[in-house]
C-alpha cells in the first residue's frame, strides 16, 4: 500500500501490480442501482469511478479498505445486493473489503484505518483487526457512529 494513486491513470498504472492491501481514503456515493461510484479529482475536474469499472480490476485476493462514507451502505439494490461498493471490489478479486455502513467523520475514518493497517501488519485477519479496532474504540469511549459501521465484507467476515 505504498505507492499513492490520485488519477484515473494513476490507477491504471498500479493495477497490474500485486498489492496485498488497497486503500481508498476519499468521497464515494454508495447503494442504488449502479452499486456506486468513487470520485476522484483529476485536474480541475472531479470524474466518478464507478462499480461496473471497478468490478473489472484484477486485485488478486488483496484486502481493500474504504475509507469513504457508506463503502458498504446496507440499502438492497436490485444490482449489487446490500454491500454497496464492496461488492465491486470483490468482483474484481478482493479477498475482503473493510468498509463503513454510514457516514464517518474524516478524523475518526483516518484513526480506524491506521488502526486497520497495524493490525494487518502484525498478521490479523481483516475481520480480527476490525473487531479488535471496535473493542479498543468502545474501551476509549469513542462514540458510536466513530466505530460501530465498520464492517469486513467478502471471505473474511
Amino acid at each position: 500500500c505504498s505507492d499513492l494513486a490520485a488519477t484515473r491513470s494513476d490507477i491504471k498504472r498500479l493495477l497490474p501490480q500485486d498489492h496485498a492491501v488497497v486503500h481508498y481514503a476519499g468521497h464515494a456515493v454508495a447503494g442504488g442501482g449502479a452499486g456506486g461510484i468513487i470520485l476522484l479529482q483529476e485536474h480541475s475536474e472531479v470524474e466518478a469511478l464507478t462499480a461496473e469499472e471497478i468490478a473489472g480490476w484484477r486485485l488478486r485476493g488483496a484486502v481493500v479498505v474504504l475509507s469513504s462514507c457508506a463503502g458498504a451502505d446496507g440499502r438492497p439494490s436490485p444490482t449489487t445486493g446490500s454491500d454497496g461498493l464492496a461488492r465491486a471490489f470483490l468482483t474484481a478479486g478482493a479477498r475482503a473489503v473493510i468498509a463503513n455502513l454510514w457516514m464517518v467523520n474524516d478524523d475518526d475514518a483516518v484513526d480506524f484505518a491506521a488502526r486497520v493497517h497495524d493490525r494487518l501488519a502484525t498478521g490479523d485477519s481483516p475481520a480480527a483487526a476490525v473487531r479488535a479496532i471496535q473493542r479498543d474504540m468502545l474501551r476509549m469511549g469513542k462514540p458510536t457512529v466513530a466505530w460501530a459501521g465498520w464492517r469486513v465484507v467478502g471471505a473474511d467476515t
